[in-house]
Order: structure tokens, then C-alpha cells, then sequence
């Protein structure tokens, strides 16, 4: 006697063989029966796994549970007297991969067509199925070992190398992600593709201050730095002392960041003469924008700052012109003095 084989049969699954009918035997001789690796039964009674007798004409039919993992083979082997069979049982090819991953791309410019990098499929013994989904309206597609870009569904085999494509959000959705699913069989794995951050202020500006006393560190009126959507570089000019600080902290003139709603300051040492316009130059993202400080007009020789030198002011980058008309004044603040005590000295003289 022989029993079907089951093929591609379903993992974790109960099956029953086809029947078998006994012949052979003498009329009124009985059998003995047994089975190892599953149960039988005769004429549709109840499985067993216990020793039996069959006569002629009774119907045999085998059961057990198909084997969990895929393209594997149980079998269940049927003794009558001194004929064995056997009943097989062959679970489905492998279609379930293992799990991939895709890396996610952060920071991409707009409308920008972005490929994923190589998975590999591994796992499967047979040709699965393979698919690609992304929101309405959004172009995405799938590649197999560098063939064509494909939405289209297909299949994948063992081995198969797969990249996807996607297109990034559109112009000035900042931060916005564009999700790329592709599935084969059962796994799934998403490639997410993310604009770049809002890194451009709205625009702002510093007053300007006039009549301002010379040689004094000047701080600019506070203002608040808006439509940023990330931490985003601010630096400063070193120019005459500047320096800002963020959100009344400490002034500094080294690059840093600010964030969205941060309020910003910044300071420099005004010019040491009369009249003597300074700047401090500070950029922010994309944005360069300066605090413009302008000393009183020159009304007398009390002009020169007595605190701050020359020599000082020039290491922190001061213009040379303003040391040049200090020097120009004191000399001649010293030749007038020499002409008076000339004068005085002449005077007394002619008294005489």
C-alpha cells in the first residue's frame, strides 16, 4: 500500500492522508497493525496510535502535524504484519525573508530624488512577492540588482539585491518627511526622507545709535530672532571689541547657535573720536545684519578716550585712521602748549 505524499503543505497544520484499503489477506486472518510518528485509524473511527488488527477490506487513513519551519518533511510509517509504508508530509518553501532596514535620509534639499541604500534579501527558498507604497501623490519606486526603477508589483528571490527611490517634500516645507514602505512577503521596512531644518531667519535688524560717547562699550537695543526651525550658527565680526550674548547670558565673539525665539544682543566699543562710526557685523543662518554706533560730534579738543589706548583698541581690531587722528591731536595740543609757555616767556622778557 502507498500513501500521497502532501507538498506545500502549511506549517503548524494538521493533515490526513488519502485511504488505503487492505488486500491480501486470507479470508477471516487478521493482521497486526502499528504506527510510529503519528496516528491511524480504520474505517473512519477514531485516531490511535496503539497496536491494532485489520482484515481485508478495512480502510486505513494516517494523521499527524506538519513540521513548523518551511521545506521541511515529517513522516508517519504504517506496519501491517510484515508490509510497511509510509505517509510524508512536506511543508511550503520558504517566502518570509529576513528582516531588512533602510537608512534614513535627514537633511535633504527640496524635491530632490533621493535612493535608499542596498538591502539584501535573505532568508526565502522561493520567489516572494515584493511591493512599494508612499503617499498620494509622491513618486516612489524599487530596484533588483540594479535593474530598472519600478512601483510596479513583482517577486524577489533569495540573494536579491533592493534599493528604493523617493522624492523629498517641495519647496519650503522645511523638516517635512516623505515615508517609502517596500514589503516582501510578510516584512516591511520604511525609508524615510526628511528636508532639511529651517535654518533661515525672518529677517531682522538692529537700531543704529548716534550721539554716543567715545570709546565706551555701546550695547544694542535686545531683539528676538524668529522662524528658525532648528538650532542654527550665529557669529560675529571681531571688530572693535563685538561681541553679542543670547538671551541675556554672557557676551562672547565666538561662533555658537541660537534657536527659534532666542533674543539676541550685541556690543563694540564705539570709535574714539568725535563723529567716528563703528559696526558690529553679526550673521545668523543666512542673514548679516550690523549695529551701527556713531559718537557726538566733535565740539571741542576733549575728543580721545583717556581710558582706553589706542594700542588696545586696535588688538581687537580698531581702525588705524582713529589712532592716527589721536596722535594728530595730542601733537598738536603740545605745540599749542609750547607756544603759550613761549609766549609767557617772551612777555616777561620785554617787562624787563
Amino acid at each position: 500500500f502507498v500513501f500521497t505524499t502532501e507538498v506545500n503543505a502549511l506549517r503548524s497544520t494538521p493533515y490526513i492522508s488519502d485511504i488505503v484499503t487492505i488486500s491480501g489477506l486470507d479470508n477471516g486472518v487478521s493482521s497486526p497493525v502499528s504506527v510510529t510518528g503519528g496516528y491511524y485509524r480504520i474505517n473512519g473511527g477514531a485516531f490511535t496510535n496503539a497496536k491494532g488488527w485489520v482484515i481485508n477490506g478495512d480502510q486505513i487513513e494516517l494523521t499527524r502535524v506538519s513540521s513548523a519551519a518551511f521545506s521541511t518533511s515529517r513522516h508517519v510509517y504504517l506496519t501491517v504484519g510484515d508490509y510497511k509504508g509510509s505517509y510524508t508530509i512536506t511543508t511550503e518553501l520558504d517566502f518570509i525573508p529576513n528582516q531588512f532596514r533602510f537608512i534614513d535620509a535627514n537633511g535633504v534639499g527640496f524635491s530632490r530624488a533621493v535612493i535608499s541604500n542596498e538591502i539584501k534579501i535573505t532568508g526565502i527558498t522561493t520567489a516572494t512577492n515584493i511591493s512599494i507604497a508612499c503617499a498620494i501623490g509622491v513618486a516612489c519606486q524599487y530596484q533588483i540588482n540594479f535593474g530598472p526603477f519600478t512601483s510596479d508589483p513583482g517577486t524577489v528571490n533569495n540573494n536579491d539585491r533592493v534599493r528604493v527611490k523617493g522624492i523629498s517634500a517641495a519647496f519650503d516645507n522645511y523638516a517635512t518627511a516623505v515615508d517609502v514602505v517596500l514589503t516582501v512577503s510578510d516584512k516591511s521596512d520604511t525609508f524615510t526622507i526628511t528636508t532639511t531644518a529651517d535654518f533661515f531667519p525672518d529677517p531682522f535688524s538692529f537700531p543704529n545709535l548716534i550721539n554716543a560717547p567715545a570709546s565706551t562699550l555701546v550695547e544694542s537695543e535686545e531683539i528676538t530672532i524668529n522662524g528658525l526651525g532648528a538650532p542654527t550658527p550665529i557669529s560675529i565680526e571681531r571688530n572693535f571689541r563685538t561681541m553679542y550674548r543670547v538671551n541675556e547670558g554672557n557676551y562672547t565673539n565666538k561662533p555658537g547657535f541660537i534657536n527659534n525665539g532666542d533674543r539676541l544682543q550685541l556690543r563694540l566699543m564705539s570709535s574714539n573720536r568725535a563723529g567716528g562710526s563703528r559696526s558690529a557685523y553679526v550673521t545668523v543662518g543666512d542673514i548679516t545684519e550690523a549695529f551701527s554706533v556713531t559718537t557726538f560730534s566733535r565740539g571741542s579738543f576733549g575728543l580721545l578716550d583717556s581710558e582706553v589706548p589706542d594700542e588696545e583698541v586696535k588688538k581687537s581690531g580698531g581702525s588705524d585712521s582713529d589712532s592716527l587722528f589721536g596722535a594728530w591731536v595730542y601733537i598738536n595740543i603740545f605745540l599749542l602748549l609750547v607756544l603759550l609757555a613761549r609766549s609767557r616767556f617772551f612777555s616777561r622778557i620785554y617787562k624787563r
